[in-house]
C-alpha cells in the first residue's frame, strides 16, 4: 500500500514540477500590475481619485467582460503603491479575476491601499512592478505594468524601463493632468514602452471614465472604441502631436506602416 501511495505522490509532484525544478504556475490570459502613485504630489486628492477610479473599474461589468474575454477566461492582477525608491509597497496580492464577484473582492482590497507621501520615482515603481511579475504564481502570454501618476519622475527611470521592455513587458500609463503643462510628451518618450504601449491623459474628473476605457483596451484589445472626450492618447515612442487622439484601430494601422 505504501509503495502505491508513494507512486501517486510522485506522479502528483511530477505534474507540479517543471523540468527546471520550478512549481508549475496557473495559466491566465494576462498578468497586470497596477502601480498607483502615492507620492506627496497626490496628497491633495489625486491619490483618492486613483483608488476610487480603480475600485469602480473592477466593479464594472463591462470591465469584467473584457478581462474574461480571452481563452483562459481570466486574468491575474496585483496592486502596488509607490513614491520614492525606498517606498514601494504591494498592497493587493496576486488575484485571479474570472467573474464580477472576483472583481468586487479585488476592489475592496484595493480600497485599503495606503497613502505614502514622499518623492516620485517612476523608475522605482517599474523596478518593483517587474519584480512582482517575476514572483507571480500565475503565468500568461502577456504582461502589463500600468503606471498611474500625476507628475514627472523626480528620480531616474532607466534602467528599470529598459529591463522591463527587454523582458517583453508592456508599460502603459494613465496620467492625471491638472496643470497647464501637458505630461503626454514626457510619458510617451520616457515611460511607456513595449508591445502595444500607450499613454492616456485624464483630468481628476474624467479619471474613472478614462481608466475604464484603458482597461478594456489593454486587457481585451476592444477595437473600434474611442477614448473619453477629454482624453488624449499616444502610442509608441517619440514626441506626440499635441492634442492628437489616436483610437486603438488607428494606432494598429499606423504602427504597421
Amino acid at each position: 500500500m505504501r509503495p502505491l501511495i508513494g507512486q501517486i505522490v510522485g506522479i502528483l509532484l511530477g505534474a507540479l514540477v517543471s523540468a527546471g525544478g520550478a512549481v508549475a504556475k496557473d495559466r491566465v490570459d494576462l498578468l497586470l500590475v497596477l502601480a498607483i502613485d502615492a507620492s506627496g504630489s497626490t496628497r491633495g486628492g489625486d491619490f483618492l481619485t486613483q483608488i476610487r477610479g480603480h475600485a469602480a473599474a473592477f466593479r464594472d461589468p463591462s470591465v469584467i467582460t473584457a478581462l474574461t474575454a480571452g481563452p483562459e477566461r481570466r486574468i491575474a492582477a496585483a496592486v502596488i503603491v509607490w513614491s520614492d525608491d525606498a517606498q514601494q509597497w504591494r498592497c493587493v496580492d496576486w488575484t485571479a479575476i474570472a467573474s464580477l464577484d472576483d472583481g468586487v473582492r479585488f476592489a475592496k482590497a484595493l480600497e485599503r491601499c495606503p497613502f505614502i507621501g514622499g518623492g516620485t520615482s517612476i523608475g522605482g515603481a517599474l523596478r518593483n512592478a517587474r519584480t512582482e511579475l517575476g514572483w507571480s504564481p500565475f503565468t500568461a502570454p502577456r504582461r502589463i505594468i500600468d503606471i498611474s501618476a500625476n507628475e514627472r519622475s523626480g528620480m531616474v527611470i532607466e534602467p528599470s524601463r529598459y529591463y522591463a521592455i527587454r523582458d517583453g513587458i508592456t508599460i502603459n500609463a494613465l496620467v492625471i493632468e491638472s496643470g497647464k503643462e501637458s505630461l503626454i510628451p514626457y510619458f510617451s518618450r520616457f515611460v511607456i514602452g513595449g508591445p502595444g504601449a500607450f499613454v492616456i491623459t485624464a483630468t481628476p474628473e474624467s479619471y474613472a471614465e478614462s481608466l475604464l476605457w484603458k482597461l478594456q483596451i489593454e486587457t481585451a484589445g476592444v477595437a473600434g472604441t474611442t477614448p473619453p472626450q477629454e482624453a488624449r492618447v499616444r502610442t509608441g515612442d517619440g514626441p506626440p502631436d499635441p492634442g492628437q487622439v489616436i483610437t486603438p484601430t488607428q494606432s494598429n494601422s499606423s504602427n504597421s506602416k
